[in-house]
């Protein structure tokens, strides 16, 4: 799983392990999604669930598989904030893309599909 975000060393600065993470990329994101066989995407709607563009599915998002986290944020507003998440459908395991609002700016939506979703699960499984 490759997880971009900051993260602070021993002595409490901020690092970024990404080079860029302005939200103007998100295209860019989901283009590395892409070549990485992420041919779906997602949509997030109210109660947890998170739709499956090739199934439709409507699955809790508790029972998605994350395989990528990328954190982005705006360049001219640090609270503008977004996560590109590459998921795994639970009905028919095809991989895909989703972009979510991050921080305090995210949908009431947004909050709870990341509330459910296990940030830290790998690709495994």
């Amino acid at each position: 799983m490759r997880i971009s975000h900051e993260t602070s060393d021993d002595n409490g600065w901020l690092a970024r392990d990404e080079a860029s993470t302005d939200l103007r990329n998100i295209p860019l994101e989901l283009s590395e999604l892409a070549a990485e066989g992420m041919r779906a995407s997602f949509a997030v709607v109210a109660g947890g669930l998170v739709v499956c563009s090739i199934c439709h599915a409507r699955s809790s998002a508790t029972g998605v598989q994350v395989v990528e986290v990328r954190r982005l944020e705006g360049s001219s507003d640090p609270d503008a904030e977004a996560i590109v998440l590459g998921l795994r459908c639970p009905s028919c395991g095809v991989l895909g893309g989703a972009v979510l609002g991050y921080g305090p700016t995210a949908s009431a939506e947004d909050q709870d599909v990341l509330a459910a979703l296990n940030l830290e699960v790998g690709d495994g499984g």
